[in-house]
C-alpha cells in the first residue's frame, strides 16, 4: 500500500489503545522514553498503525494469544 493511503493515528487515538494519558504519551515522546516511531506533519503528530502494533507485540508479557 502506497504511504499516503495508509491510515495514521493521533496522539488521542495511540494513548487509548495503549491505556495512556494523551499527556503521559506526549512526554514520553519529547523524553524518548517511549521507543515508538511517530510521523510529524507540520505540526501534527501521527502513528503507523502497523508502529503501534509491532511496539505492543514486543511488550506483550505471558502465554500465547
Amino acid at each position: 500500500m502506497p504511504v499516503c493511503q495508509i491510515p495514521l493515528l493521533t496522539t488521542k487515538e495511540v494513548a487509548a489503545l495503549l491505556g495512556l494519558n494523551p499527556t503521559t504519551l506526549r512526554i514520553a515522546r519529547s523524553n524518548k522514553s517511549l521507543p515508538l516511531p511517530f510521523v510529524r506533519i507540520g505540526g501534527a503528530i501521527r502513528y503507523v498503525p502497523a508502529d503501534v502494533e509491532a511496539y505492543i507485540a514486543q511488550h506483550r508479557e505471558g502465554g500465547a494469544i
